[in-house]
């Protein structure tokens, strides 16, 4: 994955209803709770802070302010990526939409899309890097469950392993920072944090390691997911 622009990106209540039950037909790895997504209001639009895109498979992983301090992220397709809205001011100071590439849906009825080229995840993974982890991103103090994430340490489409020792758990800030390489983890678990920003700190010089030293990370993914996040960031820079 890599970021790309968001600038301006935002959903409204029904679009966002809409991609989220496109995700879960599709069977996108990242969704959200519909029974959340019900209780949003209608009047407010929900800025995207952050957009990567899985250029292999077509899709986008968008990260969704939804309130101070509360994130989420869902995946789609690149196309309902780029129909999505723009907000902007006018000259009265009024947020206003417009779809530069036109609507998703104009006639209110939802579409779905096929991805192709899907790899069959391990579906207790996530319970189970978690669980290895205690409920703790290894990188702070974040012990909110909804906050975790379990990351793939080497990506497991290079080498098809869904084993906990090629998982980490993470926050979502810290997922987000370690998918594009901003933060690095060195084999011996020493941590590399290339951002200058007070949110995105770790707390730790190296992450923090499971109770059972049999769901350690894997020094060989952990040396093969450095070696691939140096070369990303040799790339954008």
């Amino acid at each position: 994955m890599h970021p790309i622009d968001c600038s301006g990106k935002v959903f409204i209540k029904e679009e966002l209803i809409h991609a989220n039950n496109a995700a879960i037909k599709e069977e996108r790895n990242r969704q959200l709770k519909e029974d959340f997504l019900e209780k949003l209001s209608p009047e407010i639009y929900y800025p995207i802070c952050l957009a990567f895109d899985h250029h292999n498979k077509g899709e986008v992983r968008v990260e969704i302010v939804f309130g101070e301090g509360l994130y989420g992220f869902l995946d789609m397709s690149k196309k309902r990526y780029d129909l999505l809205p723009v907000a902007s001011k006018n000259e009265e100071g009024r947020v206003i939409l417009t779809y530069p590439n036109g609507k998703a849906h104009p006639d209110n009825r939802p579409y779905e899309e096929k991805v192709h080229k899907k790899l069959v995840r391990k579906r207790d993974f996530r319970k189970q890097v978690l669980e290895a982890y205690n409920y703790k991103c290894a990188m702070c103090e974040v012990k909110a469950k909804s906050s975790l994430k379990a990351a793939h340490i080497y990506p497991a489409h290079k080498c098809n392993d869904d084993s906990i020792k090629n998982g980490i758990c993470l926050c979502a800030i810290h997922d987000a920072e370690y998918e594009v390489g901003n933060i690095c983890i060195k084999p011996d678990g020493t941590i590399i944090n290339f951002v200058i920003d007070e949110i995105v700190i770790a707390n730790y010089n190296k992450i923090s390691l499971p109770d059972n030293p049999e769901n350690h990370p894997s020094s060989e993914r952990l040396q093969q997911r450095f070696e691939l996040s140096l070369t990303k960031r040799k790339k954008k820079n």
